[in-house]
């Protein structure tokens, strides 16, 4: 799991999250390090072993949000790549609404 020690209220969800995947049960290696070594490493699509990863967390601005967020169209999509072509059919509806409540509809959907 990518955690970044630059900002201490990262670092703290970090913690925490890794804690939580521990006591569900998951093998959880903490890779603590400077964000940038974050934002090399999360380009990677090697294995653990290799110098890549199954987990980080991040957070967004409440501007980046809106948009549907969720990408799932695969290579172009955030980082792990998700690929739901379902999620994408209706991410491409909720532009396309022309009112809220449509809008507030499909985002239920996703």
């Amino acid at each position: 799991m990518l955690d970044r020690v630059d900002l201490p209220t990262s670092h703290a969800h970090g913690l925490i999250a890794a804690d939580l995947l521990k006591r569900l049960g998951f093998n959880v290696e903490l890779a603590t390090s400077d964000w940038g070594t974050v934002v090399a490493r999360r380009a990677s699509k090697k294995r653990v072993a290799e110098g890549g990863w199954n987990v980080f967390g991040t957070d967004f601005l409440g501007a980046e949000m809106l948009n549907p967020p969720l990408p799932a169209n695969g290579d172009k999509a955030w980082f792990g790549w998700p690929k739901d072509d379902k999620i994408e059919a209706l991410r491409n509806e909720w532009r396309q609404a022309s009112d809220s409540e449509t809008r507030q509809e499909i985002a239920g959907k996703i």
